[in-house]
């Protein structure tokens, strides 16, 4: 289990630049596309459009996971208290 926490710590880096510059791509694609200020303005438009919606659902997906993994340690932590204290129990009475 850490070691999947690691290995998303190292892509998630990497999938961010990918995705930078991938938009820088676009972007600089654009302004050289031999196109009218119009249909220029309109790509721009729309690419930016897929883009937010792309990044959204990243982020939406990532945030999804990321919590699905703290909850999860958060129920193994509590479940380890909870018999931490059910064995404890014992002692005490003796």
């Amino acid at each position: 289990m850490a070691g999947d926490n690691d290995e998303t710590r190292n892509v998630l880096p990497v999938l961010a630049a990918a995705a930078v510059g991938a938009a820088v791509g676009a972007v600089v694609a654009l302004l050289l596309a031999p196109k009218s200020g119009a249909e220029l303005r309109e790509d721009i438009k729309k690419h930016a459009a897929e883009a937010r919606e792309k990044g959204e659902e990243f982020f939406r997906t990532t945030v999804a996971e990321t919590a699905a993994d703290i909850k999860d340690k958060v129920q193994e932590h509590l479940s380890g208290a909870q018999e931490e204290d059910e064995e404890a129990v014992p002692a005490e009475e003796a």
